[in-house]
């Protein structure tokens, strides 16, 4: 009989040893899914951030070459005036407008007028 109750404490220690295993296992579990959790949000903030910047950024870019084509059109019409004024007036007081680049895109304007 003596051996059956130290048999039975040590399986009642056994189990309190257990128990107080599993208590700590579940709170770190616990901890480390909360910590995901977290994780997880703040990776879905910064996906939506980067994504905001990209379309920040091409929307920029796309502003920039509208701008660019707005301005190079106006180079034109003013080279046009600046070349029709000239014709009326006889005088050349500027460089061949046909082989003179645009700004820095490198590209020649070639005018209507001969």
């Amino acid at each position: 009989m003596r051996t059956l109750r130290e048999r039975f404490h040590m399986s009642e220690r056994t189990v309190e040893g257990l128990k107080s295993d599993l208590s700590t296992l579940a709170a770190q579990r616990d901890r480390v899914q909360a910590e995901l959790h977290q994780t997880r949000v703040q990776a879905a903030q910064l996906t939506i951030q980067l994504a905001d910047a990209s379309m920040a950024l091409r929307e920029g870019r796309a502003n920039w070459a509208q701008d660019r084509q707005n301005l190079q059109h106006t180079a034109e019409e003013l080279m046009e005036y600046i070349f029709q004024m000239e014709q009326k007036t006889g005088t050349v007081t500027t460089a061949r407008w046909d082989t003179a680049p645009i700004a820095s895109t490198g590209t020649n304007f070639h005018c209507k007028y001969p």
